[in-house]
């Protein structure tokens, strides 16, 4: 259950005085009644929309209900809330990012093509940021982090979605371009699938090998078992054997390692 972020969206969603007094009061009991389930929370705001659908807060409560869909991993409200608001405007950077990893979660085309043009979103609004106004030392390092590490998630759900268009060329440049931006698992992970569909293997041994051995706090044990096992297989396929695969994966460390410290 999730709590911490109800007091707020409570503040937030409190009906102004000009609200029709009959929503006024719906709203307020309905938020009253949910408490601090965040389930009872999204049905609340659910409820109060289906019954008022031409309410002037609708954008309003769509955000919140985002908000809340992403606080509990639900991927289907996420998609669902999510599209509406990017619909009306303005390009909330964690609303774009959420909203495309969501839909790339399965290979189908047409999420795909909603995907990239969310992630391109993502690229404009990261690139439209001006470093240059932040004072200058650790905030402006801060910054600039934050910066090529948006970038870089905006580039790798480019690559994900020109994959799964067919595009796997240009996913491997796409990724790639991410991998340089702000070094990760997951876009190192990106370039080597596509490489692998293109039969180009001894890059995508390359790849998996990055993802499987760079430092990366965003990175799950089970996606790292993921790349071991693709690593494997793909290894075995080609050399029939493991042998020589630890050569690879100590060369990809070393590698890595010397990146991130010179990063």
């Amino acid at each position: 259950m999730v709590r911490r972020a109800w007091p707020v969206l409570w503040f937030v969603l409190a009906p102004p005085l000009s609200c029709a007094a009959p929503e006024e009061e719906d709203l307020r009991r309905a938020l009253a009644e949910a408490g601090s389930s965040s389930i009872e929370f999204i049905r609340a705001l659910e409820r109060h929309l289906e019954k008022y659908p031409k309410t002037e807060r609708r954008t309003e409560l769509e955000r919140a209900l985002v908000k809340a869909a992403i606080e509990t991993r639900d991927s289907r409200r996420t998609i669902l809330y999510g599209e509406q608001v990017l619909a009306s405007g303005g390009d909330d950077a964690e609303i774009l990012e959420r909203v495309a990893r969501a839909l790339l979660q399965s290979d189908d085309p047409g999420a795909a093509s909603r995907a990239l043009g969310y992630a391109q979103r993502m690229e404009k609004a990261v690139r439209a940021v001006k470093l240059e106004e932040a004072p200058p030392g650790r905030a402006r390092a801060r910054l600039r982090d934050e910066m090529d590490l948006g970038l870089a998630r905006a580039l790798t759900f480019q690559a994900r979605a020109a994959g799964n268009l067919g595009r796997a060329a240009d996913a491997v440049v796409l990724a790639r371009q991410a991998f340089a931006t702000y070094p990760s698992a997951e876009s190192a992970r990106e370039a080597a699938r596509w490489l692998a569909r293109l039969n180009r293997v001894d890059e995508a041994l390359t790849h998996y090998a990055d993802a499987f051995t760079i430092t990366d706090p965003r990175a799950m044990d089970a996606d790292r078992a993921k790349d071991r096992a693709h690593l494997g297989e793909l290894y075995r396929a080609v050399n029939g054997s493991e042998a020589g695969l630890g050569d690879l994966i100590l060369a990809a460390w070393d590698r890595n390692v010397a990146l991130l410290a010179a990063r």
